[in-house]
């Protein structure tokens, strides 16, 4: 239920998702999971209880540089057993040294707001999955 609701939420129940999508001029989608297939994420994998989305390229590149040769940045939403906690974890697979400093400046600037997007989006899922 917890994934169900996370991949439903709309840029107008985490607005700060929304308008950062916006900010970096990515296109808009209904919900923010749609707006992140939008920007090259992929899903690998889904179940009851995980949803995995993939992306490779440079995000250091205004457009993010998907599927260009760079980082690989991997994504999961994970739900306990339980199904009372939502979180995500968000790892990176540079293929070179210089892919990985590119990164680290990329992230010292985005890591923040990526932070208060996941957050956003987190909340407004557990809004959803208690109404519902």
């Amino acid at each position: 239920m917890a994934i169900a609701a996370a991949k439903s939420v709309t840029p107008r129940e985490a607005p700060l998702a929304g308008l950062l999508f916006k900010l970096r001029g990515l296109p808009a989608a209904r919900d923010v999971f749609r707006q992140m297939l939008a920007t090259g994420f992929v899903t690998v994998e889904e179940t009851a209880s995980e949803l995995v989305l993939s992306a490779e390229g440079q995000p250091w590149r205004l457009g993010g540089g998907h599927r260009a040769e760079g980082s690989s940045v991997r994504m999961t939403l994970r739900i306990t057993a339980d199904g009372s906690l939502l979180t995500t974890e968000t790892t990176v697979d540079p293929v070179d040294a210089e892919a990985h400093r590119r990164f680290l400046r990329y992230w010292r600037v985005i890591g923040p707001f990526s932070g208060l997007v996941r957050r956003s989006w987190l909340r407004a899922a557990a809004r959803r999955a208690t109404k519902g």
